[in-house]
């Protein structure tokens, strides 16, 4: 019997903390590249790699762009595969 002592729930559990959410959110509107985003490429000593890592950063989507181009690859998907479902006409 030792053995199922470990599953027993303890006695002794404190209240939840009464979290609640902000009444608000606020997000910046775009991102600005800032030195803080190569600062850990200066220790490798090499220009060319700032010179890539600043390159991605400037070219990666958003948030909001990623969204927009998931949504056109599932019209795409189901314009795809429009063909394989019935068809019906008036006329």
């Amino acid at each position: 019997m030792p053995a199922l002592t470990g599953c027993l729930p303890k006695g002794d559990r404190s209240p939840s903390p009464d979290l609640s959410p902000p009444k608000s959110w606020s997000t910046p509107t775009s991102v600005s590249i800032d030195a803080n985003v190569t600062y850990w490429t200066k220790g490798f000593g090499d220009a060319n790699l700032t010179a890539l890592v600043r390159e991605a950063w400037a070219n990666s989507p958003d948030l909001s762009g990623t969204f927009r181009m998931v949504e056109m690859a599932r019209e795409q998907a189901v314009m795809a595969g429009s063909d394989r479902l019935p068809q019906a006409g008036l006329g």
